[in-house]
């Protein structure tokens, strides 16, 4: 009788395609619910920065008299740091509140140099309380939880 051949030590190729098929599809699944977690984060991120701009310009009117026009260093406006990593772009937009000057509105736009494909585009917060959101077709809406 002759005597069997050892097998060859390592995986055999169907093995190899098994386990690759399997990783594939975890980061198909896992990937797009990473990337959506990263965004709720920089979302919230994003709503504290602009409460935190929101009670700087109260600081503001109550030390001047009058709200900021705008965030920089130019005359009537607010200095602020960023934060260096962001992913919003943050604004005082000029007099487009219509509550005039008793209040004004503070905007986060979503740089596109991060994400652009984030639904929820525009995060606004006034100083009346008041939450807005503007999402990609450009809809403006009353800040749903989806957003906030």
């Amino acid at each position: 009788m002759i005597p069997s051949p050892l097998p060859a030590p390592g995986f055999s190729l169907n093995e190899l395609l098994i386990v690759l098929l399997i990783v594939g599809i975890l980061a198909l699944v896992g990937a797009p619910n990473y990337l959506g977690h990263i965004r709720q984060g920089e979302r919230a991120r994003a709503i504290t920065v602009l409460n935190d701009i929101l009670l700087a310009a109260e600081e503001f009117r109550i030390a001047r008299g009058a709200y900021p026009t705008g965030l920089g260093t130019g005359s009537g406006e607010m200095p602020y740091a960023f934060p260096a990593d962001s992913s919003y772009v943050y604004a005082i937009p000029p007099d487009t509140d219509p509550c005039g000057a008793n209040c004004i509105t503070i905007t986060a736009t979503v740089n596109p140099e991060h994400h652009s494909d984030d639904d929820c585009h525009v995060l606004s917060l006034d100083t009346l309380g008041r939450r807005f959101e503007q999402v990609k077709d450009g809809t403006t809406r009353q800040a749903a939880a989806d957003c906030w």
